[in-house]
C-alpha cells in the first residue's frame, strides 16, 4: 500500500485496492514491489495482485492479467480471495500465496477455510488480512494461516504490543505477522 517497510521481519505487499481501488496504478505498484524487494532481499513473502472487493470472478481476472508482471519482479504472487471464490476457481498453478481478503465473516467462514486447506495441501502460503483481535488471530491460526496482518499495533502500540506478544507466545501454530 506504499508503506515504508520495517527494518526487520517479513513483508507482505498489499495493493491497497481494499481501501482505495481508484488509486491503483499497475506501473506504480510494480515499481514499489521492485523497490521493496531490492531494499529487503529475502524478506518479501508475496505481493498481491489487484482485487475487487466482494467480486471473486473479477479478482481472478485481475490476477490472470497482472500476475505475470508481478512475477517478473522476482516476488511471489498472491491471489486475494474474495467472497464467492471456490477451490475450483483458483488458478493454482500460478498462485504462490492465497491472501484471505473480503469481509470479516467470509474470511472466518467455511469457504475461506476450504481455500486455506487446499492451499496448505499444495504447499501454498496462506495469509489472512485485517486480523486486529485475538479472536481473528485464533481463527487464522485454526485455519493454518502462515501469516496475518492488521492495524492493531498502529493504535496504542505501547499497550497493544504486549497483548499481541501474548497471542504469539501462546500459539496453536506458529505464524508470521506482516
Amino acid at each position: 500500500m506504499g508503506n515504508r517497510p520495517a527494518e526487520h521481519g517479513y513483508i507482505g505487499i498489499d495493493n491497497g485496492c481494499f481501501s482505495h481501488p481508484e488509486r491503483f496504478e499497475l506501473t506504480r505498484y510494480l515499481a514499489y514491489v521492485r523497490r521493496i524487494s531490492e531494499l529487503c532481499p529475502g524478506r518479501v513473502l508475496f505481493a498481491t495482485t489487484p482485487d475487487v472487493m466482494g467480486d471473486s470472478a473479477a479478482t481472478v481476472r485481475q490476477f490472470i492479467e497482472t500476475a505475470p508482471a508481478i512475477r517478473k519482479t522476482g516476488v511471489p504472487v498472491a491471489l486475494v480471495a474474495q467472497p464467492g471464490l471456490g477451490v475450483e476457481d483458483v488458478p493454482w498453478h500460478d498462485v504462490d500465496a492465497i491472501f484471505l481478503g473480503g469481509g470479516t465473516n467470509w474470511r472466518s467462514g467455511n469457504n475461506a477455510a476450504a481455500l486455506a486447506a487446499e492451499a496448505r495441501s499444495r504447499g501454498t502460503w496462506v495469509h489472512m488480512g485485517m486480523v486486529n483481535t485475538e479472536r481473528r488471530f485464533r481463527a487464522a491460526e485454526s485455519m493454518g494461516c502462515d501469516s496475518v496482518d492488521g492495524t492493531f499495533l498502529a493504535f496504542g502500540p505501547e499497550v497493544n504490543w504486549p497483548r499481541l506478544q501474548s497471542w504469539i507466545n501462546h500459539p496453536q501454530k506458529s505464524m508470521i505477522i506482516t
